[in-house]
């Protein structure tokens, strides 16, 4: 699997976790986990890849496990 891979399918993963009813905004999500909205867009977007520190901050504030965003890997 390719850096491009993961990037979109962790992309498809974040934006099906922060499209959940109830969710937060993107700015919220992006403040909670320490990061800034453009960067949490750039990963919405494919365009970054994030950290596996970044990974695990967002896994808290999304109540989500590291499967939901990298997928199985």
């Amino acid at each position: 699997m390719t850096n491009d891979d993961m990037r979109e399918i962790i992309a498809k993963n974040l934006n099906i976790l922060v499209r959940r009813p109830n969710s937060k905004t993107i700015t919220q999500i992006a403040n909670e986990a320490g990061l800034t909205q453009p960067s949490l867009s750039q990963m919405l977007a494919g365009q970054i890849m994030p950290t596996t520190f970044t990974v695990i901050r967002l896994c808290k504030v999304l109540d989500c496990n590291y499967e939901d965003i990298l997928g199985r890997l």
